[in-house]
C-alpha cells in the first residue's frame, strides 16, 4: 500500500492520500498500474462538498518537464465533508518500478505545487477493514461519510456520537447512555427486558407501546384515553374539590347504566342536554319528564317564553314584581303556567299584546298585592289563541 501527500497554499487546501488497491500484473513485486487516490479537501478552512473536476499526471521529475496523463485524463469526484476518492490507470508508457515518480494534482483547473514524490507508507484514510478508528491528529472526531458495515463491534466514547442517519439490521445494545436520540428501529429494548415499540393496533389509536409500567415525573397530556379505566386510581385535579372534564362517557355495565355522581354538583356556566351550545343555565333539546319544575325569578321580575310552558314560577315579592307572559297562537292552546307569589309585595302578571287574561283587556294584567296571607298562587291555561283562563289558585287576584 502506497500513500501520497499533497499540500498547497492556494485557495483550495488539500491534504490528500493515494492508495494502490489493485494491480493487473501477476508479479507480487511489480508496481501496480491501477491506483486509488484518496484525499481531504478544504475550502476557506472548512471541509469542501460537491463535485470537483480532478486531473492527475505522473511526472518523471519534480519540475514537471516530463509528465504523463493518467486515464481517464479528467474525471469528476464527489467531495463529502471534505473527503473524496478517485481511481486512475497508470499509462502503459511508464514503469513506476523504475526511477522516482512525482504526482501532479489539478482540481477545477488549478495545479497544486510542489509535485509530491510517490512513496509507500502503511497508512490510509480508507481501508477495507479496521480493528479501531481514532480521530486524525488535529481533529476532534472520527468522520464516516459513507455506509459502514459493522459486525460484533463496540463503541467506547467519552463524548457524543452524532449520526445523520443509520441502519442497523441486527441488534444494537447500548450499555450506558445519558441521552439517546434519533434511533429509528422497530423496537428498542431497555434494561430489564422492557420493550418500547410502535403500536400497530389501529383500534388503540396507534402510537407507542411500552411492555411494562410507565412512571411519569411531571404531567401527562392526552386527547383521548383507550381502555375501561377499571384500575385507574388517584386521579385528582389541582384541588380535591375542583376537576375539569370536557366529556364523560360511561359503559352500560356500570351500576346505574351511565355516569353516577354521588355528591352535590355545582356548575359554573350553562348545562346542555341534547345540545353542545346551551343558551341558558339549563337547555334541553328533546322531551323532559319532571315531577316538579321551579323557576325562581330575580328581583326585577321574569319574562317567560314558549319554552317555559309547564313551569312553576316562584316569585319573590319583597318588592313589586312583574311576570311577562309570552306571545302565543293557536298552536299553543293548552299551554299552562303555575305562578306562586311569596311575600307581602305586589306581583303582576302581564299578558302579551293581542292576548288577555280572563276578563282583562287585550294586553291587560292580573295582580295580587295582599299582605295577609303573604303568599298566593294562580294557574293559567291558554284556552284560545288569545285568552288565558284561571283554572286554579289561592288568594285574591284582580284583573285590569
Amino acid at each position: 500500500m502506497n500513500s501520497f501527500k499533497v499540500i498547497s497554499s492556494n485557495t483550495f487546501v488539500f491534504i490528500c492520500f493515494a492508495l494502490i488497491v489493485a494491480s493487473t500484473t501477476s508479479s507480487l513485486h511489480a508496481a501496480p498500474d491501477f491506483l486509488t487516490y484518496q484525499g481531504r479537501l478544504q475550502e476557506g478552512g472548512q471541509p469542501a462538498n460537491g463535485v470537483r473536476t480532478i486531473q492527475i499526471r505522473l511526472c518523471a521529475d519534480s519540475g514537471g518537464a516530463s509528465c504523463f496523463s493518467t486515464y481517464p485524463a479528467s474525471q469528476g469526484a464527489t467531495v463529502i465533508n471534505g473527503l473524496f476518492r478517485t481511481t486512475f490507470t497508470v499509462p502503459s508508457t511508464i514503469d513506476l518500478a523504475t526511477g522516482f515518480w512525482f504526482l501532479e494534482l489539478t482540481v477545477d483547473g488549478n495545479t497544486y505545487l510542489p509535485r509530491e514524490r510517490l512513496s509507500g507508507v502503511a497508512y490510509a484514510i480508507y481501508a477495507t477493514s479496521a480493528s479501531a478508528l481514532s480521530a486524525a491528529s488535529g481533529s476532534s472526531a472520527v468522520v464516516v461519510s459513507s455506509a459502514m458495515n459493522m459486525s460484533g463491534f463496540s463503541i467506547t466514547n467519552a463524548g457524543t456520537i452524532n449520526a445523520v442517519s443509520g441502519n442497523f439490521s441486527g441488534q444494537l445494545t447500548v450499555s450506558s447512555a445519558t441521552v439517546l436520540t434519533g434511533i429509528g428501529a422497530a423496537q428498542v429494548q431497555l434494561h430489564g427486558n422492557i420493550i418500547v415499540s410502535s403500536e400497530t393496533n389501529g383500534a388503540l389509536g396507534g402510537g407507542v407501546r411500552v411492555s411494562s409500567n410507565v412512571y411519569i415525573v411531571g404531567f401527562a397530556s392526552a386527547t383521548k384515553y383507550y381502555g375501561d379505566g377499571s384500575a385507574l386510581t388517584g386521579v385528582m385535579a389541582a384541588s380535591s374539590t375542583d376537576i375539569s372534564i370536557s366529556t364523560i362517557t360511561a359503559s352500560a355495565t356500570t351500576p346505574y347504566g351511565g355516569v353516577n355522581i354521588a355528591t352535590n354538583t355545582f356548575v359554573v356556566g350553562n348545562v346542555g342536554i341534547g345540545t353542545n351550545s346551551p343558551g341558558a343555565k339549563l337547555e334541553v333539546v328533546g322531551t323532559v319528564k319532571l315531577n316538579q319544575f321551579i323557576t325562581q325569578a330575580a328581583d326585577t321580575g321574569i319574562t317567560l317564553s314558549a319554552s317555559d310552558f309547564g313551569k312553576t314560577v316562584t316569585v319573590n315579592s319583597g318588592s313589586a314584581q312583574t311576570v311577562f307572559l309570552p306571545s302565543v297562537d293557536a298552536g299553543n292552546i293548552g299551554a299552562q303556567f303555575v305562578i306562586v307569589k311569596l311575600g307581602a309585595g305586589r306581583v303582576t302578571i302581564q299578558a302579551a299584546a293581542g292576548t288577555y287574561i280572563s276578563d282583562s283587556s287585550y294586553g291587560g294584567t292580573i295582580y295580587n298585592n295582599a299582605v295577609v296571607p303573604p303568599y298566593a298562587s294562580i294557574t293559567l291555561r291558554l284556552a284560545t289563541a288569545t285568552q288565558w283562563v284561571l283554572i286554579g289558585g289561592e288568594g285574591s287576584w284582580i284583573t285590569n
